[in-house]
C-alpha cells in the first residue's frame, strides 16, 4: 500500500467539516458527529495549534482514507488519535498511517521520547494497529471510556519509546496472541490474552448435547489468560459429569468454556464464541464411535473411536487418558 500524507491546516476546515461527519466512528465517544462539532473543535485547536498536529492520509487523488491527530505535544507523552474512513478499513490503512506518523514525529520532534494512544478495549482493530507498529500495551483502565448514551467502557493504553521504534520490536503478551469472544446475546464478553492450544472435533454424546450440534470444537487456554470483560452475573455452570463443569450464559444459552476440577488452571474455550479470526486447523475427530449418523465426516482429518493419542492431539484440560 502506497499512501501520501499532508499536514492539516486551517485551509482544510471545509474538508474536515465535510469528511468527518460523513463517516461512522463506532469506537469514539460519538459514533456520528455533525459539521458544527467539527467547526467548534477546530476553533478550540483540536486539529492544529501549538500543542496539536494533524495529517491526512491519501491513497490516490480522491478523498482521504485516514486522519491522524497528535496532541499534548508539550506533555511527556504526546497522544495519537487515528480515524480511518469507512471504506478503507480492513486494508492496512491504519497500520500504514500510524507507522508513518510515528517515524515522522520522532524524526521531526527531537525532544519527544515516547508516543502513546488509548482505545476502547473492544476496538480490536485499533489494538492490532498499535501492536503492528511496535506500541506496547501499558495500561488497562476499567470503566473509563465515555460512550454517548451507554455505560462507560474499559480503556487500553499503548506507548512506544524512541529507542524501541528505532531498534527492535517490543515484545508484549498481546502481540503473541489476542482473541475476543462473546455469547449470542453479548452479555458475556471476554478476551484471551494468551495462546490457544491444539483442538479437534469431539463427537461424544455429551458434546452433542452441550453444543446442540453434531460435535464440539474446543481449544485450551490457561485460566490466567482468560479475561472476563462482562457478564459474570449471567454465567452459570453445570457439572455434566463428575468433576467436569460446563460454563454457559444463562440469558442466551451460549456455551463459553468447560473446565475440570483436577486441572482448574486450564479452560477449554468453545471456538464458536470467538469474535476474532481463528486460523488453526483441527488435529483429529475424537469419539467418532458416538458420531451423529446424520452428520458424515467428509474431510481428511484423522478419526479415532475415542480419545486421540497425545502425539496426534494434546487435549489439555480434558479427561484425555
Amino acid at each position: 500500500m502506497r499512501l501520501t500524507f499532508e499536514t492539516v491546516t486551517e485551509a482544510d476546515l471545509e474538508a474536515l467539516a465535510t469528511w468527518i461527519p460523513s463517516q461512522h466512528w463506532r469506537f469514539h465517544y460519538r459514533e456520528q458527529v455533525n459539521e458544527a462539532w467539527v467547526r467548534e473543535r477546530a476553533q478550540a485547536g483540536y486539529f492544529w495549534g501549538p500543542d496539536t498536529l494533524a495529517f491526512w492520509a491519501f491513497e490516490s487523488a480522491g478523498a482521504p482514507v485516514a486522519l491522524i491527530r497528535v496532541f499534548d505535544l508539550g506533555d511527556t507523552t504526546p497522544l495519537i488519535d487515528l480515524r480511518v474512513a469507512d471504506d478503507a478499513r480492513g486494508r492496512g490503512v491504519g497500520s500504514a498511517t500510524l507507522a508513518w506518523a510515528t517515524t515522522h514525529l520522532f524524526e521531526t520532534l527531537p525532544d519527544v521520547e515516547r508516543l502513546g494512544g488509548y482505545t476502547r478495549h473492544d476496538n480490536l482493530a485499533m489494538r492490532r494497529v498499535f501492536e503492528k507498529c511496535r506500541y506496547a500495551q501499558e495500561a488497562y483502565h476499567r470503566s473509563s471510556w465515555r460512550v454517548a448514551g451507554a455505560p462507560l467502557a474499559d480503556t487500553v493504553g499503548y506507548a512506544v519509546l524512541r529507542q524501541e521504534h528505532e531498534s527492535v520490536p517490543v515484545p508484549t503478551t498481546s502481540q503473541a496472541e489476542l482473541h475476543a469472544g462473546s455469547c449470542l446475546c453479548q452479555n458475556v464478553r471476554y478476551e484471551l490474552r494468551g495462546k490457544l492450544g491444539e483442538f479437534g472435533y469431539c463427537h461424544c454424546r455429551s458434546c452433542q448435547k452441550a453444543s446442540g450440534s453434531a460435535h464440539a470444537a474446543n481449544a485450551p487456554v490457561t485460566r490466567a489468560d482468560f479475561v472476563l470483560l462482562s457478564g459474570s452475573d449471567t454465567l452459570r455452570e453445570f457439572e455434566s459429569s463428575p468433576g467436569k463443569y460446563r460454563v454457559f450464559c444463562s440469558s442466551c444459552g451460549s456455551p463459553i468454556y468447560a473446565c475440570l476440577a483436577r486441572t482448574p488452571e486450564v479452560l477449554r474455550v468453545r471456538l464458536g464464541t470467538l469474535d476474532t479470526p481463528f486460523t488453526k486447523q483441527p488435529k483429529a475427530h475424537t469419539f467418532v464411535s458416538e458420531r451423529a449418523p446424520w452428520a458424515p465426516i467428509v474431510d481428511s482429518v484423522p478419526q479415532f473411536p475415542e480419545w486421540a493419542p497425545r502425539d496426534v492431539l494434546n487435549q489439555a484440560g480434558a479427561k484425555q487418558p
